[in-house]
C-alpha cells in the first residue's frame, strides 16, 4: 500500500424519500387536482409520464379519440360504427397515433410469441 496522498473527490447523490413510486396514488392526486381546476389535464399527463411531453401529447390525443368514438357509438345506439359499416371520423394525427398503438400491440404480441391474428401460440 502506498503512502501517496490522494486528492479528495466530490461525490454527489440525489435521494428521493426512499419509498417506491406509487402510480395509483399519483394518478389519484392528479385526478383531484384536475377536477378541482388546480391544474390542467395536459400538465397532469406530463407529470404522470415523468416529464415526457411527447408521451403526454400522444395520450391526450388517444383520450380525445376515445371520447369521440364513444360519442359516435352512443349516437349510433351503442352499436360499434364498424358493425354498421361506418368508420369513425379521425384526424390525421389520430390515425397516426392509432397506427402506432396497433404496431406496438403487434410488437408486444410477437415478443410474447403470439400472432395477434391467430390468438395465443400453443405449444413451444
Amino acid at each position: 500500500m502506498s503512502n501517496a496522498k490522494r486528492k479528495p473527490q466530490s461525490i454527489a447523490s440525489s435521494w428521493k424519500d426512499g419509498l417506491p413510486q406509487d402510480s395509483l396514488e399519483e394518478a389519484q392526486i392528479e385526478s383531484v387536482l384536475v377536477q378541482s381546476d388546480l391544474t390542467s389535464q395536459y400538465a397532469a399527463l406530463v407529470r404522470l409520464h415523468d416529464g415526457d411531453v411527447s408521451a403526454a401529447l400522444e395520450e391526450q390525443e388517444r383520450v380525445a379519440l376515445e371520447a369521440a368514438e364513444n360519442a359516435a357509438r352512443a349516437a349510433a345506439g351503442g352499436v360499434p360504427l364498424e358493425e354498421k359499416g361506418e368508420e369513425p371520423e379521425r384526424s390525421e394525427s389520430s390515425k397516426r397515433v392509432m397506427a402506432r398503438a396497433r404496431q406496438e400491440r403487434g410488437q408486444n404480441d410477437s415478443q410474447a410469441g403470439r400472432d395477434p391474428r391467430k390468438g395465443p401460440k400453443l405449444g413451444g
